[in-house]
């Protein structure tokens, strides 16, 4: 019976079996990285969002209300952090619950950006 893979786990499982099927040291590289690109999306989205990450793990985040706080969010993360790869895209609900969160204090938003750009400085998500 076919094994199912998860379509954030795409690129992760076809660089695994390229690497074992020829264990050259590029392909190595390339599993490597993809490793080291999923551990540090991890740990950056649990230094961004601390107060939801529980929350986006378990998939219990509210559905989008504010479309304009979503999208300014989604904007500021890939300015600062590079462009959502299809493993990050699973804590897109961080910024929808960080949306959610500050509809009474939209300025909180703001700090949340600033945030991206400290914790970021340019670098790949």
């Amino acid at each position: 019976m076919p094994s199912t893979v998860m379509a954030r786990d795409i690129k992760m499982s076809n660089l695994y079996s390229k690497y074992m099927r020829n264990s050259s040291q590029e392909n190595l590289d390339a599993l490597q990285a993809e490793i080291t690109h999923r551990s540090e999306t991890d740990k950056l989205f649990a230094k961004l969002f601390p107060a939801h990450i529980e929350a986006v793990l378990a998939k219990k985040t509210p559905l989008p209300t504010d479309f304009e706080c979503y999208r300014t969010l989604v904007n500021a993360f890939e300015a600062s952090c590079g462009k959502f790869t299809d493993y990050s895209m699973k804590y897109m609900r961080a910024l929808v619950a960080e949306c959610e969160g500050s509809l009474s204090y939209p300025a909180y938003r703001q700090d949340t950006i600033k945030n991206f750009e400290k914790e970021c400085k340019n670098e790949s998500a």
